[in-house]
Parts: C-alpha cells; structure tokens; sequence
C-alpha cells in the first residue's frame, strides 16, 4: 500500500485463465438466472432479470430451457455455446419445459 508506483508484469503474451474459450465470446444475454445444480438435461431457470429477453419472453422460475433456436441445449455449456452464434438483436425460439408440457417463445436477444 505505500508503493510510490503501480505494481507491472514481465509476464506479457500469456493468456488470463478467465479468456473466453475456443469459438468466441458471448456477445448476447437472454437474462436467465440458471440453476447452477441442475444436471440437466436442459438448463432450469430459477430467475430473470428484469426487463430482460427471458422475462419478457414469459420465462419463469422452473422452466427448463431444452432448445435455443435450432440448438438442443443439455447444459450450461450448450447453452452458452449456442448463445455465441448470436448478435445482439436478434430474435430466437426458445424451446421450454414447464409442468412436463413443451412450450415455445420469442426472444429477442440484447447485448451482454
């Protein structure tokens, strides 16, 4: 705390643990609060953010979230793998469990 300038690296060229992995990063949100615990298949939502693509959309607390656009989502990682196709403003067809039935929704898709 009493250093009299910034503390610097000789490290330059290597990668940070926290890069995006291979095949992009995540450009869009559809502001799903998932359930980390959840061992799929799909992806179970506990939350939306307000205001969000997943709440406007009508996803609620439980739903599971088994298919994003033409992408079957089994897991988290699906989920954010098939999100990285997508550019902000885009519309997608959510593919949704609730109550054992199969639903469907619009989403339009917002910049992370």
């Amino acid at each position: 705390a009493e250093r009299d300038r910034p503390l610097t690296s000789k490290l330059g060229g290597v990668k940070s643990p926290s890069a995006p992995a291979a095949g992009g990063e995540r450009r869009v949100s559809l502001g799903t609060i998932p359930d980390y615990a959840f061992p799929g298949p799909g992806v179970r939502v506990i939350g939306t953010m307000p205001g969000s693509p997943a709440e406007k959309a009508g996803l609620r607390s439980g739903d599971i979230v088994v298919k994003l656009g033409d992408s079957a989502i089994g897991s988290m990682r699906d989920f954010s793998n098939a999100l990285k196709a997508f550019t902000p403003g885009a519309k997608v067809t959510v593919t949704y469990r609730r109550d054992g039935q199969t639903r469907t929704a619009e989403a339009t898709l917002v910049a992370r």
